[in-house]
Order: C-alpha cells, then sequence, then structure tokens
C-alpha cells in the first residue's frame, strides 16, 4: 500500500503525518518513509536515532519499494500539478492535512 502526504501549503504538518502514519503501521507489516520535502525533516528526525522505520530520500528509493507492505511519501510544499499528477496514479491512499481556520 502507498500513502501520499500531500499539500499546497507549508507548515500544516505534513511530515508530522507521514510519520504518524508510518509509525502506527508498523505493527501490521514492515513501513518505508519516503522523505521528498524540501527540509527533509524526517530524515533530520532519523538522525537522533529515535525511528523505529526506515527512512529515505526520495533519490534512494529506486530498488526499495517492493521490500516494503507499507510506503509513506512525505511530499514538499507546494508540488508541482504534473508531480502530484503522476503520484496521484499510483498511490492507494492521499491524505491532505490542513489547518483549521476561521470562514473569512
Amino acid at each position: 500500500m502507498i500513502i501520499l502526504v500531500v499539500s499546497p501549503k507549508e507548515g500544516v504538518g505534513k511530515s508530522t503525518t507521514a510519520l504518524h502514519v508510518a509509525c502506527g503501521l508498523k505493527d501490521y507489516g514492515s513501513v518505508l518513509v519516503v522523505d521528498g520535502d524540501r527540509n527533509r525533516t524526517i530524515l533530520n528526525w532519523e538522525k537522533l536515532g529515535k525511528i523505529p522505520i526506515t527512512v529515505v530520500d526520495e533519490q534512494d528509493t529506486p530498488g526499495k519499494l517492493k521490500q516494503f507492505e507499507y510506503i509513506v511519501i512525505d511530499t514538499p510544499a507546494n508540488p508541482e500539478p504534473e508531480d502530484i499528477n503522476l503520484l496521484a496514479a499510483r498511490v492507494d491512499l492521499a491524505i491532505i492535512p490542513v489547518v483549521p481556520s476561521e470562514l473569512v
């Protein structure tokens, strides 16, 4: 199963959501997180040594995807529409975090 975490905005919790979803799935099978965020937030968290799942940079994914039952992809803010269309055609679930705000 491939899960895409995507949003057109920064600071809405994409990386946090991706990591929480991935950690929630680890009891059900092997999990890979692909950090496609430009800030490499999840990879930076992994360097602290406290993430119980495999995390890779988006450049390091070829050949690894078939080894995992669950793949969670953290995308950059403001992704190009073509990139989202390409990814959306290949995922099983897309999660779109948003920040609640007042109606204007």
